[in-house]
């Protein structure tokens, strides 16, 4: 095993680096963001709280150094202090905030302070050891997402230090499921071109959300907007589940308006196509309590009522009217939220969602609370 003096010389390897990495570590030593000698102090009731044995090497580390913060140049790493560990992880009886059900055998202990976690297989469910580190994402923390970073900790911080960080296996690659789905443009030359009622609808609608994108861009609330079909590769066009659930007017919304949009004032948001949409919708980003929805759009800045201190992070439509508001109501959820009831009704369909922007409305941050 590694002891602490060899770990603080590849620390100080690190620190030496360059003038900006003396700088941070300083930044850092005297604001800590992670007192690690009080977590090591708090490792034995950690332990028996959650009924697992921690790698002596993380201990050893954690002995090195009580201030570490690590800014690689394509990834960030930071170690949760006492009270965060508490918080990310629910195994079995215990509670977090941030947790999700895929992760109750596992031990979340650090994060990229972006969308990665890092955390120990306590148990060896995954058969690589219980020294080895993985990371997944936060959003989702699905098993096939599982990236295994490195044999143990030492070789972690090896890893950054040498600015290796991006070095790691997706050993469950292959349990990925194959997707097959359809076109948007495929459901759209099907099921629109050739229904005059449907055409109409959505002519009216494009004249509408014309008319709001000149507000916006006239009030400068647009800072990007790409509303042509040329905008993106035709050979790429993202492909849904096959499903006639999600209504053809968001379909036709995202195909031909909003391929890209950022919004400057109060709400900022961009429409994920392509191969995002898809992982939105099917693949690694999605939530378990989303499953039946159609996520259409991420928030890139998220919304805080300072009242109920209610962030939101996805914008959705409800296909199979679960929410009881039609299918083409529009809502917003946070990412890491558990509940369908804390989505908010933000609009009665994607129109009147540009409406809301262009005339500078507030969105209805209350959630629902309950489902109908």
């Amino acid at each position: 095993m590694k002891t602490a003096e060899q770990f603080k010389e590849i620390l100080a390897r690190y620190y030496q680096r360059d003038e900006e990495t003396k700088k941070l570590y300083e930044e850092f030593t005297a604001y800590s963001y992670a007192p690690l000698n009080d977590l090591l102090d708090a490792m034995p009731r950690i332990e028996e709280k959650f009924n697992l044995k921690l790698p002596d090497e993380y201990k050893t580390f954690i002995e090195a150094d009580n201030a570490w913060y690590m800014n690689g140049e394509t990834e960030q790493f930071g170690i949760y202090d006492e009270k965060e560990i508490y918080e990310f992880n629910c195994i079995g009886k215990h509670t977090g905030n941030s947790s999700i059900e895929e992760m109750k055998d596992y031990f979340m202990f650090g994060q990229d302070y972006g969308e990665k976690s890092y955390f120990f297989d306590p148990f060896n469910k995954l058969g690589y050891g219980i020294d080895a580190v993985w990371r997944v994402n936060r959003c989702s923390c699905e098993k096939q997402d599982f990236e295994l970073v490195a044999k143990d900790f030492y070789e972690l911080v090896e890893k950054f230090c040498d600015k290796k960080d991006e070095d790691f296996e997706r050993p469950f690659e292959n349990e990925k499921p194959v997707y097959e789905g359809t076109a948007i443009k495929d459901i759209l030359e099907k099921q629109v071109e050739n229904n005059s009622d449907l055409m109409k609808r959505i002519s009216n609608m494009q004249e509408k959300i014309k008319e709001y994108y000149d507000v916006m861009i006239a009030n400068g609330i647009i800072r990007r907007a790409r509303i042509t079909e040329n905008d993106y590769d035709e050979d790429e066009t993202f492909r849904l589940k096959e499903t006639t659930n999600i209504p053809l007017d968001v379909l036709y919304v995202i195909e031909k308006n909003i391929y890209k949009i950022s919004f400057s004032r109060k709400v900022s948001f961009h429409t994920e196509c392509d191969e995002a949409l898809i992982n939105t919708n099917s693949g690694k980003y999605s939530m378990k309590i989303l499953e039946d929805m159609f996520v259409f759009a991420e928030i890139a800045g998220s919304v805080i009522n300072k009242e109920s201190e209610f962030i939101s992070d996805y914008f959705f439509v409800d296909p199979t009217n679960i929410l009881g508001n039609g299918s083409e109501a529009v809502y917003m959820i946070y990412t890491k939220s558990k509940r369908l009831e804390e989505a908010c009704h933000v609009a009665k369909d994607i129109v009147d969602l540009f409406r809301i922007f262009a005339e500078g409305e507030k969105l209805n941050t209350t959630p629902i609370g309950k489902i109908k």
